[in-house]
């Protein structure tokens, strides 16, 4: 099933915009750093189904292994989602 990754990069270009203090409790904009990892990641995932694989405690994770990271999202037997990202070391 194809994604129009389209409208997601524009959302993350919109937020781009923001200023600081843009919800009413004082919110930081978001910067470029984050900015450049977002649509990186995005770009790098748009094309990669991930592995589904089950927890052990009757749960489900997706789980993305690219270019030396690693892009997990558990859901948890209640639905919570929890998400682990990690970059392989040289080491």
């Amino acid at each position: 099933m194809p994604v129009d990754y389209y409208p997601v990069f524009a959302a993350v270009e919109e937020l781009g915009t923001l200023r600081d203090g843009w919800d009413s409790h004082g919110g930081r904009a978001p910067t470029k750093a984050a900015l450049t990892a977002a649509t990186g990641a995005l770009f790098a995932l748009r094309d990669h189904a991930p592995q589904v694989v089950p927890t052990p405690n009757g749960g489900l994770q997706l789980e993305w292994h690219e270019s030396g990271v690693d892009l997990e999202i558990e859901f948890g037997p209640d639905g919570e989602q929890v998400f682990d990202e990690k970059e392989k070391s040289d080491g």
